[in-house]
């Protein structure tokens, strides 16, 4: 876990899980889909040794989510019209078999639309809100916090906020990491309750490159936050980038900086 410390085991592992994923999936349309989703996990947190004996905690993970996909897609290089909409509901209670309690609500949005025979525009804003709830409701108790690394929002990334370091265009602390004699210091990320982001994309043709080429102008903002969104300050990036189409996918090469 990159928000956790390094412990004092092999590598510096923090934390350790096995468990179980299932999902059932039903196609009413074609390409629009519904999925139900229960995980569980057994999770072991450590910290340093402490004297003779070291720290960890151990607790469960169970949730269960709906999952929607629903739209018509497209050719992204071929910038055909397409609208993708995707909702997802996830909650986990000690009836699932969790240790920790909370209720997530988000929303994607993805659309495309083609301006001409070589050039398109693309879109994509996502929205999403976590409550913890019963015994996870006191996010200052270090241990509930630890236990909620990977629920809360994060902002930032090659797939999310472009120009900023995975998870840090949002809340952060500076922390110590100590390796033998020495002493470094990090951020890590803290992540947030809900969370906005968006994305608008100016797709072009690759100049002297055959179809299967493409090029990209780009500029994105988001917002994480622990209370109502838009009380604190956007964060911003833009770039540019190169896109070729294989049989398996696209393949996106992006340069992208920080605005604010």
């Amino acid at each position: 876990d990159p928000e956790l410390p390094e412990s004092d085991r092999l590598q510096g592992i923090n934390e350790q899980e096995a468990g179980i994923e299932s999902a059932v999936i039903y196609e009413f349309l074609p390409r629009r889909t519904l999925t139900v989703q229960y995980n569980w996990s057994r999770t072991l947190q450590y910290s340093s040794a402490t004297g003779f004996t070291r720290s960890k905690d151990a607790f469960n993970r169970g949730s269960l989510a709906l999952v929607g996909l629903l739209g018509r897609t497209g050719s992204i290089l071929r910038y055909q019209h397409s609208v993708l909409v995707i909702p997802v509901l996830e909650f986990a209670s000690p009836g699932l078999g969790s240790d920790i309690d909370y209720l997530r609500a988000t929303l994607g949005i993805k659309v495309s639309r083609r301006m001409s025979r070589r050039s398109g525009l693309a879109f994509r804003t996502s929205i999403g809100r976590l409550w913890p709830r019963g015994m996870s409701a006191n996010q200052e108790d270090p241990t509930v916090e630890n236990r909620f690394d990977r629920e809360r929002f994060y902002l930032g990334g090659s797939s999310d906020l472009r120009g900023w370091t995975s998870g840090l265009a949002g809340p952060k602390v500076v922390r110590p990491s100590v390796s033998g004699a020495d002493t470094t210091f990090v951020y890590e990320a803290v992540g947030g309750l809900a969370k906005l982001a968006m994305d608008v994309e100016l797709r072009l043709p690759f100049p002297g490159l055959g179809a299967s080429w493409g090029t990209a102008l780009f500029v994105g903002g988001g917002q994480l936050s622990d209370g109502p969104l838009f009380e604190g300050g956007f964060r911003f990036g833009a770039g540019g980038g190169i896109r070729y189409a294989t049989p398996v996918g696209m393949v996106a090469l992006d340069l992208a900086w920080k605005i604010n």
